[in-house]
């Protein structure tokens, strides 16, 4: 399967994720503060090296009814990569509760930087209507962390 399409939104240009991304995902992925309510601490720069390749290496192996891409998260003013995401579908989706295996999932993180700007909604969005045409998922579920437990853990 190709990648996918880079998606548009008045402020943010959705760009499937490259080995050029890794100087600045690291900015965010390496963050104490971004990285708080996700399943991993601050990484190093080898460690994000290695997801990165690892993320790149799903994309390249996925299809329409099984997928796994990651996306850099761009502002359109500036160009600057400001986050990253993964949209995935499986067919053992992780706890809490379960997420039907033709349902998509979706997770992301920006740099605490561009919190509270309302991108996240537009995020969403842009993928809800971005994907799904090139997916066989019928429906999108938002991954997130639980606030109340920092690094995935409860």
């Amino acid at each position: 399967m190709a990648l996918p399409a880079p998606i548009s939104t008045d402020r943010l240009l959705l760009l499937p994720l490259t080995n050029g991304d890794a100087e600045a995902v690291l900015r965010f992925r390496g963050h104490p503060e971004a990285t708080r309510y996700v399943s991993h601490e601050p990484l190093g720069s080898e460690e994000n090296r290695v997801r990165l390749r690892q993320l790149l290496a799903a994309a390249e192996s996925s299809c329409a009814d099984w997928f796994n891409f990651g996306w850099a998260i761009e502002l359109k003013a500036t160009g600057q990569v400001i986050g990253d995401a993964r949209t995935w579908n499986t067919a053992a989706p992780p706890a809490p509760g379960g997420i039907p295996a033709d349902w998509a999932s979706l997770g992301y993180i920006v740099h605490p930087d561009q919190h509270g700007r309302g991108l996240g909604r537009r995020r969403q969005a842009a993928w809800s209507g971005g994907c799904s045409p090139n997916m066989a998922s019928k429906q999108l579920s938002p991954a997130s962390m639980n606030p109340t437990f920092p690094h995935g853990g409860s």
